[in-house]
């Protein structure tokens, strides 16, 4: 058996089996049981925990000759904020190139620079002291800046 909205691909009456999963949240289990003529074995249960996968930005497109590129390619998500020990970062963009992060003080001094994946959730400031500080998150020529408060 499989989830629900879960469906099994192929493998029935093998030794493995193919389950497809949709693209919204699925959480259950997995079961199987073996049977032949001589009796059958104990079931096996293995849970499934997926989140949803996250929406497809829209790409660019033509239009009368034209290149349209959707005004929001890139959306930074920041979670919690403000916060006492450290800060989630997600990045959701269609776009190709590299993606940097800085953190500034509120001088706007560099105090640290890493690189994020597009959809990759990264943990970032558990070293930084209580304050204000500005996070610049860059891809190609886009950029979005977020405030960030740690008590």
């Amino acid at each position: 058996t499989a989830p629900l909205g879960a469906t099994i691909v192929s493998g029935q009456g093998s030794n493995s089996i193919t389950v497809s999963y949709p693209a919204t949240a699925v959480s259950g289990n997995v079961t199987a049981q073996s049977f032949n003529n001589c009796g059958s074995s104990t079931i096996r249960v293995s849970a499934v925990k997926l989140p949803a996968c996250p929406p497809e930005l829209p790409r660019s497109y033509s239009k009368g000759g034209n290149t349209i590129v959707p005004a929001e390619t890139m959306s930074v998500n920041v979670y919690p904020n403000p916060s006492v020990s450290d800060f989630k970062l997600q990045v959701v963009t269609a776009g190709k190139e590299k993606i940097t992060v800085r953190i500034l003080d509120i001088q706007g001094r560099s105090i640290k620079s890493i690189t994020a994946q597009p959809y990759q959730t990264i943990s970032i400031g558990s070293d930084l002291k209580a304050g204000a500080y500005m996070m610049e998150v860059k891809q190609g020529n886009t950029v979005k800046t977020t405030k960030l408060l740690k008590f």
